[in-house]
């Protein structure tokens, strides 16, 4: 998947880009970096924001987001191509948490963890991609 990033372009509009291919996971951001394997200890900004007004390198460009990408050099490549911090979370029964310390699995294996737990939380939940 690529995602366009530019200063026009709204924080919603990132995060439902990624969703809709990692129905299980979400991406946050926020206005200070966080290291590797560690969480984001911040309330994250508004959806409705522009990434003009989060981040400080204005450069348009793509990011490139593969299946197979480490959850933390995600993380990594959003901060060091463009200055958004992001943090990725997946869902975790009923509820959403940060991928700290799982930084080295990859977004398809965050993404059927998440699955699997929602699964078991709500066998009724139904699946829109696998």
């Amino acid at each position: 998947m690529i995602i366009e990033i530019n200063d026009l372009k709204k924080i919603h509009e990132v995060q439902e880009e990624f969703s809709t291919r990692f129905p299980f996971l979400k991406l946050e951001f926020f206005r200070t970096p966080h290291q590797r394997e560690e969480p984001s200890n911040e309330t994250p900004y508004a959806p409705d924001l522009p990434l003009k007004e989060i981040r400080d390198k204005h450069v348009h460009g793509i990011i490139t987001i593969d299946a197979q990408s480490e959850t933390g050099a995600i993380e990594k490549e959003f901060e060091r191509r463009f200055g958004l911090n992001v943090q990725i979370y997946r869902r975790q029964l009923d509820r959403w948490i940060q991928t700290a310390g799982t930084d080295i699995l990859t977004l398809k294996e965050q993404n059927e963890i998440a699955r699997d737990s929602t699964i078991f939380y709500n066998p009724d939940h139904k699946l829109n991609q696998e």
